[in-house]
């Protein structure tokens, strides 16, 4: 079971990324934004269907608020690089990006990053259904913050098609 922490990832800087290759200068629209999140929506569906494992909702959901996690990346022009530790960047990024109120969540998605690794590459079963529950609601209320950052910060990049999380 992951255990919440009042423990913040320290983040590296995105200038640090932009020098290293982790990150690269990106411009956005309103369509990828849409598109990315048509993509948090439907695994968010996906991660709630009972007919699947606990191990794959919770990979499912853990994707959900990676995908939330490159939107605000988009938006702030930025997007990882390919290749090894790009979910990591993502993760330290965003939180440098976000406001503090959001540090929280990130942390618990890099606590939930490393579990998904594990259960990915190496064990099956280590998942708990609560796990996955848990999992599943603290990415729609950062879905939620999000959009709310969003209408805050890149108003522009909003547009009808986005779905609301409910």
């Amino acid at each position: 079971m992951l255990r919440r922490s009042s423990w913040l990832v320290m983040s590296m800087p995105c200038d640090e990324f932009l020098a290293d290759g982790s990150l690269r200068a990106h411009r956005t629209s309103p369509q990828e934004i849409a598109d990315l999140w048509q993509a948090v929506h439907r695994d968010l569906r996906d991660a709630r269907s009972v007919s699947i494992s606990a191990d794959r909702r919770f990979a499912i959901a853990y994707n959900s608020a990676l995908l939330l996690t490159k939107i605000t990346l988009a938006a702030s022009g930025y997007r990882t690089a390919s290749g090894g530790g790009n979910h990591w960047v993502a993760l330290m990024a965003a939180q440098e990006l976000l406001p503090q109120e959001f540090s929280a969540m990130i942390s618990y998605f890099n606590q939930c990053r490393r579990l998904r690794n594990t259960v990915e590459y190496s064990r099956a079963g280590l998942i708990s259904e609560r796990d996955a529950f848990e999992l599943i609601v603290e990415a729609e209320n950062f879905g939620r913050g999000i959009h709310h950052w969003l209408q805050q910060n890149h108003p522009s990049l909003i547009t009808a098609s986005l779905p609301l999380f409910t």
